[in-house]
């Protein structure tokens, strides 16, 4: 048993069906690529037109060329792929057994005592030091695009999409005026008094017609012409005349990365993906289990890497993971290193800062104008200055990491926190027609990106590049974007989406806003973020009024009626009279009698209503029936008062198909609310030929002064009027419903523009507001609430406002805040302030004032 056999046993296991996520990755063994060489001297004729964001077809071809997109979304999709393998592994590990093969074969000087102890499954060492490794595959792309043309090996080779130096030149391009205004801008931002700085080494370089393609990947013996990663072709090709340039192998790319996290997987599983061709694996229990050293394992691995792939890694150790990545740095190309703590303080004295993660040239500038070059000249610096110079946070980070200190733990399971889609290349756009074209072409792009990860966004951020005012009219690179101006804006949505039509819908809502001229633009982007799995969705809010309308009972005829768009009983109603007396009342199921004529002559009119039933409720722990309070419960609902209305107290009757002793057991209040609702229904379901007086409400509405007192004069005068005007309407009719339902989709409220009518307005028309209360009982019995039930009340108390429902929310916000108060929890607190504040914005958006709570 060799290496060789690892693979072939990776293939074997069961733990994840990895030819049915990736077709291309089923056969790593015989991982074959045809490969042609570009003959730089004589590049393939271009295509007669180039395509622009303005064609069809544009998008999909870019993508599928685009390095940066192909570099970004291979890092996302093994990051999910680590994931995938995690949630799907049976705790077997095939490689450990061809690990331990390795080691009794190629060690042969150790003792047979010792592999008695190698071989234990269960070693307990005191105190052991944790050992991180760092993998990174050494010019990645090109090793790939040579793998099967070894003659290629010891030749400068770069991998790039550009085959030489253009003809001619073209119109509109103005490179030396692009170039000054680039040199000026940097020495802007940085605060330099001369040119004659490293950062404009690569453009002082090119010239008129070089070409400005840039080097994705170079292998070393181009690395000793100067040559490096980023580079225009232009530049290189004066440097290394003699450069062989390789096309892009994007399959290649990928065949060879899931053979690398297949390899590494079937070891262990504490892996932290950071892109295609560099990971991270925090070996300290493998290396326990077999024994073996770090160096040991990495000589085991880095052999059957190049075997399997015919590609080479250079590996890192240390006990953290810049210590595992500066290990690494010293060990490339085609090596290992182990950063050991005896040695640490003294290879820390001269790493350069640049080698430091999160180190760019803004910050190397501050750290050099200090008199920091080494990491040794920075641990001369005191924390305070430091923090003083480059900030809080920078200075903290900094201030570890030139001592190879980093608290930076491995994440083995990687959480998204946003999607997006972007272009900056080939945006041309004539009219206002082909840019709002191309953005719904983007946020299809970015739905579907949210679904395969499977998860919805609240936030869209749109990214602009429009041509700055003094760039030339062209840019240098082709179809490239050149000197811009950046543009960013958010819009936080009251909701989760996910849908390209609400995308796009809330896109052109901000581009329109800027009145900008589409021929100026350079680049678009669309990002989600504040993201939420989709199986998180149902949550309890969402749960309790799913199972109060089940797509199931529509199909039963009684429980049909006809209903304006969002109404309610406690729409039509708001005479009802709701105390605070009722707060401990469940509201009871009430079965109906025989069905009466349901004629309608609108089916898509139809709203499921509750059936009433005594003995069964959605959820048993939050509904009983009704029974005997305790003194104590009794005192506490005999404290609250009444927040908005009194009604006439009427002995309600038991109407002949009702169960008298069902009826009776039901409160006053709940007794008159089923009365209403049973009217109501009737008067609804008569046909338009019977021509039926109309129903008013046989309620008496008198405000509650405490609640009008507390609104401003303007507020108070409207809800007075509000509550007249409602005094002497009648029911709304099935008719007078379509005018409405009509108008409002001619005029849609602001109010309502985002929310989701599958779950706000089904709140509105399903729950009266005793099992509005009762639904918040369970939600407050969860530990902390789910976003997502924070953002569907937020949009029921939004939809309350614009609807002038002011008493009901009130009503709702006290109750909630009594028992939040009551919970003492501080996630429940901070959610209500945070519910309580996007309430009070949209009053002052409506109404110029705050609601008094």
């Amino acid at each position: 048993l060799d290496s060789s056999s690892l693979s072939s046993m990776v293939e074997q296991t069961e733990t994840v069906n990895i030819s049915a996520m990736n077709p291309q990755a089923t056969n790593t063994n015989t991982i074959k690529h045809k490969f042609d060489t570009f003959n730089i001297s004589a590049p393939k004729p271009e295509a007669t037109t180039t395509k622009t964001a303005s064609n069809e077809d544009f998008l999909g071809e870019f993508y599928n060329k685009s390095r940066l997109h192909h570099l970004s979304t291979m890092g996302a999709m093994f990051k999910q792929y680590v994931n995938q393998l995690r949630e799907k592994h049976d705790g077997v590990f095939q490689g450990v057994k061809v690990l331990r093969a390795w080691k009794s074969s190629t060690l042969q000087n150790t003792e047979e005592e010792d592999l008695d102890e190698t071989f234990s499954d269960n070693p307990k060492p005191s105190h052991p030091d944790p050992v991180i490794m760092h993998i990174d595959m050494d010019c990645f792309f090109v090793s790939v695009g040579i793998r099967n043309n070894p003659e290629l090996r010891d030749q400068p080779v770069a991998v790039a999409h550009g085959k030489g130096n253009q003809a001619k030149e073209r119109e509109g391009v103005n490179r030396q005026a692009e170039f000054d205004i680039y040199r000026q801008r940097t020495m802007n931002r940085m605060g330099l008094s001369s040119e004659n700085h490293t950062r404009f080494n690569k453009v002082n370089a090119i010239g008129e017609f070089d070409s400005m393609s840039e080097i994705a990947s170079c292998n070393y013996k181009a690395r000793e012409y100067g040559l490096k990663n980023g580079m225009f072709v232009g530049h290189a090709l004066k440097k290394c005349p003699q450069l062989k340039i390789v096309p892009y192998d994007f399959e290649g790319y990928k065949q060879v990365s899931y053979c690398l996290y297949n390899l590494v997987a079937s070891l262990t599983l504490n892996i932290e993906a950071v892109s295609c061709d560099e990971m991270y694996v925090d070996c300290s229990e493998l290396l326990q289990q077999v024994n073996l050293t770090p160096l040991q394992f990495a000589t085991f691995l880095r052999e059957t890497i190049v075997k399997e792939t015919g590609c080479t890694c250079s590996t890192g150790f240390g006990s953290n993971k810049l210590q595992a990545r500066l290990a690494t740095k010293k060990a490339k190309p085609n090596g290992l290193f182990h950063l050991t703590s005896e040695i640490l303080s003294e290879f820390m004295f001269s790493i350069p800062l640049s080698d430091l993660p999160g180190v760019g040239h803004s910050l190397l500038f501050k750290l050099n104008s200090l008199g920091a070059q080494t990491c040794g000249d920075l641990q001369t610096i005191s924390l305070k200055n430091l923090q003083n110079e480059i900030g809080n946070k920078n200075g903290i980070t900094l201030y570890n990491h030139c001592r190879g200190q980093d608290d930076k733990k491995l994440t083995f399971e990687h959480q998204r926190k946003s999607v997006s889609a972007e272009v900056n290349y080939g945006i041309r756009f004539q009219n206002n027609q082909e840019m709002e074209t191309f953005m719904k072409q983007l946020s299809k792009e970015v739905e579907k990106r949210l679904e395969e990860v499977k998860m919805k966004g609240k936030c869209i951020t749109v990214k602009l590049m429009v041509r700055s005012a003094e760039a030339p009219r062209e840019a240098s690179k082709f179809l490239g974007h050149g000197v811009c101006d950046y543009i960013t804006k958010s819009v936080s949505l009251s909701i989760y989406i996910s849908q390209a039509s609400q995308i796009f819908k809330q896109v052109i809502s901000i581009v329109d806003k800027l009145k900008l001229d589409p021929k100026e633009l350079r680049g678009i982007g669309i990002q989600m973020s504040k993201l939420e799995l989709q199986s998180k969705m149902h949550t309890t809010i969402d749960s309790f009024f799913t199972n109060k309308v089940k797509p199931a009972d529509l199909a039963s005829g009684p429980s049909y009626i006809v209903s304006k768009p969002r109404t309610s009983y406690i729409d039509s109603n708001p005479s009802t009279s709701y105390t605070d007396s009722n707060l401990g009342t469940s509201c009871p199921d009430l079965k109906p009698g025989p069905s009466h004529d349901t004629t309608m002559s609108s089916p898509k009119k139809l709203i499921f209503v509750p059936d009433y039933d005594l003995t069964k409720s959605p959820k048993q722990k939050a509904i009983r029936s009704p029974r005997k309070k305790s003194p104590k419960k009794l005192e506490q609902m005999g404290d609250m008062k009444m927040y908005l209305i009194k009604a006439q107290k009427v002995s309600p009757q038991v109407p002949e198909d009702f169960d008298k002793s069902v009826f009776e057991a039901l409160p006053d209040d709940i007794k008159r609310e089923v009365l209403r609702n049973r009217e109501e229904q009737l008067s609804l379901l008569k046909t338009k030929d019977s021509s039926p007086q109309p129903l008013f409400l046989a309620v008496d509405i008198v405000p509650d002064e405490s609640f009008l007192n507390a609104l401003p004069e303007d507020l108070r005068q409207e809800l007075i009027e509000d509550l007249s005007k409602q005094q002497s309407v009648p029911l709304h009719t099935e008719e007078s419903s379509s005018r409405e339902k009509n108008e409002e989709n001619r005029a849609p409220s602001p109010f309502n523009a985002t929310l989701d009518t599958s779950s706000s307005q089904l709140l509105c028309s399903s729950l009266s507001l005793p099992e509005m209360r009762t639904m918040l009982r369970e939600w407050l019995c969860e530990s902390e609430p789910e976003p997502s039930d924070v953002e569907m009340f937020s949009d029921y108390l939004n939809q309350l406002v614009g609807d002038k429902k002011l008493s009901q929310i009130v009503i709702l916000m006290r109750f909630l805040q009594r028992h939040v108060s009551k919970k003492e929890n501080i996630v429940w607190g901070d959610t209500y302030r945070e519910m309580l504040g996007c309430l009070q914005s949209t009053m002052k958006l409506k109404y110029g004032h705050e609601l008094k709570i």
